[in-house]
């Protein structure tokens, strides 16, 4: 497939890492490659790359998904079954899964833009890839994942941010303080951002089967 190809959508179409050719407009569940995303993961850096330099490669939008999940799995193993957990786990590893194709934007640009066009776009690319890893709707586990990925934001602020994230809530609370320890494990090497390979795990757990 070419660029060409895609008619009046050529626009808005992006070449990803695999040399597929992403339509923005119009996603299909052909156009997601699990290794696209992740690349694309890996190269969003958070907060608009605006932090301290020694943290600026490392802080990437996978690791803020890791971390989701760590917490996800801290707060709900005790209860659900393995199968539910792997799920709620997916969706938080899947939550910012479009920003592989659209960047991480900040509250305050689409707040400019328009959030509701931006959620539309949004919702789109994440269908998309749910429906090419035979995922079903999972937007039961949607609260969960919010409050999971709020606390993960209190604590990458808390450590990347001039402010501490002072905006969002006391830095040194104590489960901000919690998970910001855990953020630094990360940081200096200690875990491995190992994104695509929790994916592949739960997918295994929820379906049976493995995605490439």
């Amino acid at each position: 497939m070419t660029l060409s190809s895609f008619g009046d959508d050529a626009p808005y179409v992006i070449e990803v890492m695999s040399g597929k050719f992403f339509n923005l407009r119009n996603p299909t569940p052909e156009m997601v490659d699990l290794s696209d995303i992740e690349a694309g993961l890996f190269n969003n850096i958070r907060f608009r790359g605006q932090i301290s330099r020694k943290f600026s490669i490392l802080a990437s939008v996978a690791l803020h998904c890791c971390l989701v999940d760590d917490i996800l799995v801290y707060e709900h193993e005790k209860y659900l079954s393995e199968r539910n957990l792997a799920t709620l786990r997916l969706h938080g590893l899947l939550h910012d899964a479009h920003e592989a194709y659209t960047g991480d934007i900040s509250t305050p640009l689409k707040n400019l833009i328009g959030k509701e066009v931006i959620k539309d776009i949004q919702l789109r690319i994440d269908e998309a890839v749910h429906d090419a890893l035979g995922l079903e709707d999972m937007s039961f586990y949607e609260d969960l994942t919010k409050e999971a990925d709020t606390l993960s934001l209190r604590a990458e602020a808390a450590t990347y941010l001039h402010s501490h994230g002072s905006w969002a809530g006391d830095p040194t609370e104590e489960k901000v303080v919690l998970w910001q320890n855990q953020l630094m494990q990360y940081l200096f090497g200690y875990f491995r951002v190992d994104w695509k390979d929790r994916v592949l795990e739960c997918l295994e757990m929820v379906n049976g089967r493995e995605e490439a």
